[in-house]
């Protein structure tokens, strides 16, 4: 049962990636949006990734990507 949690959210970044590289913006944000809801915490999209990663580029500029960002601050915390 985990094991289909963590790999039906893996396939959920996945396709997240591949929707914002092909420039259908609105399903990757539905995708992104989704998985940053998710109770699971073990997911590749966490508001950190979001800022990082080279694969939202192409979304940056979007203004519901830009609200995702503001809806999620990305803090690091240091023990």
């Amino acid at each position: 049962m985990i094991r289909d949690t963590i790999f039906r959210e893996i396939y959920r970044s996945y396709l997240a990636d591949i929707y914002a590289l092909a420039g259908r913006n609105d399903e990757a944000i539905a995708l992104i949006s989704g998985l940053l809801k998710s109770r699971f915490r073990f997911t590749p999209v966490t508001p950190i990734m979001l800022r990082l990663a080279p694969t939202w580029d192409l979304l940056r500029e979007d203004p519901r990507f830009q609200a995702l960002l503001k809806e999620y601050p990305a803090e690091v915390r240091l023990r």
